[in-house]
């Protein structure tokens, strides 16, 4: 065939001429620069940073609502308790006959009433490092009587039977801590400490104060038990123990009970209107309305162990009640075999030096109080600034007041401290602040201030653990290392009415 174009011949097209151009664009099309490899990388690792960054947050999350939970369930457990053990003193016709049976010219209404649930309740014994006696009924915050247990029995004088725990009683009075085994190594004066019949007895065992509860001891409930024959039993309870993690305390103020130092100097009838008083029978039947104050605790680890106060000698706390240039206490801590398995109050003092003044038109209103720890108008030693860190909670003992530390800065080579708490402190006679005394007023009583006396407050806070290093094994000791975090959940304040 032939073809003009050709030479008059057709050539045929080589058979592999396609192959060759599907190669070519095979290996012509375009790829990712490195550019935009890097860039993808950059945005895969944000992606994965951004999706590992959720964990933590998450896992926080969960542990706030844990504790959230916890501290619901912790306070409605404490307040059933409370209301099905816990009683008001009442007063006994057959006690005061008796006593004026017995002691026809020396008769004492401490001895008339059936036991009482609270220190602040008729007839408790009160201390002495005040003008006067104090008998009667008590407005200051105390902490409820409940058990603990110790971390290390087999320390203790008295040691316990093999494998049994020790459970102590935490019964505070207001000048000693005092105990119902007696250690008389620290209880001092005895013979002041007699089971008068309304001294608060315990209450609330060590296993019910623990969320969720847990069994009792064997041997609260059979008195023939041995820990010895039964080791699996032991073992099961201690495992038990191990993974708890929360209990709760309590601390109640009388709202209508009246107590000051010149209690027996005829109190005036402003004060005492509406109250429970010792000096009026008639009001020995009233309902007593305290404010409770349930607190939930936790322990990061079932290794912590937390220190007990101390409270002899009288430097060794605060007094009874604000007083003109009284000294700031220094508080001390047990010995290690007195540690606790869980946190328990301490009663310290801090100085607020700048209360505002709320009938000053002039003065700052919602701005947070800062106060002073262990500084020279408190000096209360370094162990006070070591148990109130970021987040710690204070409940001042005379107004009930709850406060939570906010920031902390260390100053004097970490021994002292300034503490910026959640909420502003006050003062004022016709705005009524948080501090001062009551004293009779033109139109009833009215809180007074004096800022010698007012400013250096005594507060109720749980410390963090402790570490046993440093502490003297046989006396008690203020150089105690705190090396946890603040052991307070949080804190429910509710009211309850007590009938006698």
């Amino acid at each position: 065939m032939k073809c003009g174009g050709c030479g008059g011949r057709l050539r045929r097209r080589p058979s592999h001429a396609h192959s060759f151009s599907l190669f070519a664009v095979r290996y012509s099309s375009p790829a990712f620069s490195l550019a935009e490899l890097m860039i993808a990388t950059v945005i895969l690792g944000v992606g994965l940073l951004i999706v590992a960054g959720m964990f933590p947050v998450a896992w926080m999350k969960a542990r706030d609502q844990v504790e959230e939970t916890s501290l619901a369930n912790a306070a409605s457990a404490a307040e059933t308790l409370l209301r099905a053990k816990f009683r008001a003193a009442k007063y006994s016709v057959t006690r005061e006959q008796d006593d004026r049976k017995n002691n026809p010219t020396g008769a004492n209404p401490y001895n008339w009433f059936d036991p009482a649930s609270f220190l602040s309740d008729l007839g408790i014994y009160f201390a002495t490092d005040v003008p006067t006696w104090c008998p009667g009924t008590d407005n200051r915050v105390h902490p409820v009587n409940v058990q603990n247990m110790l971390v290390d029995p087999a320390g203790y004088p008295v040691s316990p039977p093999t494998g049994e725990p020790r459970l102590v009683e935490e019964l505070f009075v207001p000048e000693e801590l005092h105990r119902v085994d007696f250690d008389t190594r620290f209880v001092g004066s005895i013979a002041n400490l007699v089971l008068r019949p309304t001294l608060p007895r315990s209450h609330a065992r060590f296993e019910e104060r623990l969320v969720p509860p847990m069994p009792l001891w064997p041997a609260a409930t059979d008195s023939t038990f041995d820990p010895a024959a039964n080791p699996e039993i032991v073992d099961h309870w201690r495992a038990t123990l191990r993974s708890r993690r929360y209990c709760w305390a309590v601390l109640a103020r009388m709202d209508n009970g009246y107590w000051t130092t010149d209690y027996n100097n005829n109190p005036h009838p402003d004060l005492i209107r509406g109250k429970v008083t010792y000096s009026n029978p008639s009001s020995w039947y009233d309902s007593r309305a305290f404010t409770m104050y349930y607190v939930t605790l936790r322990r990061s680890q079932e290794t912590q162990r937390f220190a007990q106060q101390a409270f002899l000698p009288a430097t060794d706390r605060p007094p009874v009640l604000p007083l003109v240039g009284a000294a700031p206490a220094t508080p001390r801590a047990l010995p290690p075999d007195r540690d606790t398995v869980f946190p328990v109050p301490w009663r310290v003092q801090i100085f607020v030096p700048e209360p505002v003044d709320l009938d000053d038109p002039a003065a700052a209103r919602g701005i947070p109080a800062e106060v002073e720890v262990n500084s020279a108008n408190v000096p209360t030693g370094p162990i006070v600034t070591g148990m109130l860190p970021r987040g710690a909670f204070l409940i001042d003992e005379l107004n009930g007041n709850v406060y939570k530390v906010m920031r902390r800065r260390l100053y004097n080579n970490d021994q002292s401290a300034v503490l910026t708490l959640d909420k502003e402190i006050t003062h004022g006679k016709i705005k009524q602040g948080e501090i001062g005394q009551a004293q009779p007023g033109s139109t009833g009583p009215e809180l007074r201030y004096n800022p010698d006396r007012d400013r250096l407050r005594t507060v109720w806070v749980f410390p963090p653990s402790v570490e046993v290093a440093g502490r003297d094994a046989t006396q008690p000791s203020d150089s105690v290392v705190f090396d946890g975090t603040q052991p307070v959940v949080g804190i429910e304040i509710r009211p309850m009415v007590l009938t006698p």
